[in-house]
Order: C-alpha cells, then structure tokens, then sequence
C-alpha cells in the first residue's frame, strides 16, 4: 500500500514523500496522522466497518484532542490501548447522527475520476516478468483487488483456467535458460529424428524400384 509522509516521527526529509509499506504499517501511521493514503492505491474507505473513536492525548497532533475521528479497525485498539484516544458509541440507526456519519463516509469514498483505482468486471488475468528477475507473474485482478501468482501450483490452487496456466508455463520455460535449453535439445532431438525417418523411407521405395545410390 503507498502512503505519503505528513509528519514523519523520525525522517522529516521524507515528508511529503510516497512509499510502499506493508497494510499494517499504513492504517497506524495514517491513524496517528504521520501520512495519508495515496488515492491512487485505494479503493475507498473503509466503510461501515470502520470504528469511531476520540482523541484524547494525540501523539503528534495535540489540536485534535477532544475532537472524534472514523479509524480502521484495526487502528482503534491501538490508540485506545496506548491510551491517545476512546471508543465512541456508534449512533443508533436512522438518527441525525447516523445520517451525519453516512454522508461523512461517502465523501471520503468519493475520488476524483483522475485518481480512481480502475476497477475491473469480473475476473481478469494478466501475464507479467518481473523487473529484476524477468520470471513470469500472472495477475488476477478482479474489481479493485489484485493477486499475484509466481507458481503454477496456486494458480491451480485459485481456480486458474487451464489456457492461463499453459500461457505462466510456457513463459516460465521460455525465461528459464534450463528449461530452454532443453527445450531446444528436444527440439534438435525430434528433427534429428524425423530426418532418419524420412531418410529411411526414401531408401525403401528406391530399393523397391532398383535404384542405389
């Protein structure tokens, strides 16, 4: 997940910058208010199932103390349990409160069209190389989600179609130097082969006619 720097703890160099960290790492250092989602890289918010909580010692941002915020679930143990901030009760459904909330929420899931994750209908595959190591990776992309595979194994594992796995494996054997090698020793192998056989079914049908050479 890419996240830009606000408040760096330790690297203020790096505020204003974007990294990829680990989903984790991302919801704590957005939750204490050190960065924010790339918009890019999202696909909303988190929805109803994010958790409301009140600041009560901020860590990094003292102004917003007192002040209640929409948290990852995963975030709201965290603060709470370093004891920066306090579950509030969710309002009761229908209420002004719970209206309030719900259009709190759809302005943050609203992104520019610009900015937007392209999500995709269905299931979609895709075939990649890596940049350094130039092996084959097939991409299942299916709404705003996107898996990996770099083994044959899981793609059947996942319900891969047999044409996506034929299309990883012939990649893999044709960016494996082994497996080319062989491939092309197998190829020499069948011509030699096939040569013989024609050789020798030339020779046949002259001896049937007399003929020697």
């Amino acid at each position: 997940m890419k996240i830009r720097w606000t408040s760096h703890p330790s690297k203020p160099e790096l505020n204003r910058t974007e990294q990829h960290v680990a989903r984790e790492f991302a919801i704590v250092a957005v939750g204490f208010g050190q960065a924010e989602y790339c918009q890019k890289t999202r696909c909303g918010f988190e929805g109803e199932s994010a958790v409301k909580i009140r600041w009560i010692s901020h860590p990094a941002k003292p102004e917003l103390n007192g002040a209640e915020q929409l948290v990852a679930p995963e975030f709201a143990p965290l603060a709470c349990g370093y004891g920066h901030a306090m579950l509030c009760q969710r309002p009761g459904y229908g209420s002004p409160e719970w209206i309030k909330e719900r259009q709190a929420l759809d302005a943050r899931r609203r992104v520019r069209p610009d900015e937007a994750a392209p999500s995709v209908d269905g299931v979609r595959w895709e075939l990649m190389f890596g940049q350094t190591t130039g092996r084959p990776i097939i991409l299942r992309r299916s709404g705003c989600e996107t898996a990996r595979f770099e083994d044959e194994g899981q793609l059947a594992r996942y319900g891969a179609p047999v044409a996506v796995i034929k299309v990883f494996l012939d990649a893999k054997h044709a960016s494996d130097p082994a497996a080319r090698e062989a491939a092309n020793e197998a190829a020499l192998q069948a011509r030699v082969r096939q040569e013989s056989s024609e050789k020798q079914a030339e020779s046949c049908v002259l001896a049937r006619l007399g003929i020697r050479r």
